[in-house]
């Protein structure tokens, strides 16, 4: 595995609930290069604070334990492919 994604999202969220499809999408299509972990940011306040979230959905790629890239707000399919590899 080459990184961890982290996806925060909101229940609340018609954003986040779009973006949900593509991310699942993607965990399927690359098992082994990333893993997926989706943080909701009333669940997971520590989380959010780490990595001072404030807006969702925001997108953190992790790889050997240090933040790579962040993205605030929405992707298109293409886009977000592009942001894991």
């Amino acid at each position: 595995m080459n990184g961890m994604l982290i996806e925060f999202t909101s229940r609340n969220c018609p954003p986040c609930r779009a973006m949900k499809p593509h991310v699942e999408k993607l965990a399927k299509e690359y098992p082994d290069h990333v893993k997926i972990f989706d943080v909701d940011e009333e669940d997971g306040l520590q989380a959010a604070d780490i990595y001072n979230i404030i807006s969702v959905p925001t997108f953190v790629l992790e790889q050997e334990g240090q933040p790579r890239k962040i993205h605030s707000g929405s992707m298109t399919p293409a886009q977000l492919e592009a942001f894991i590899l």
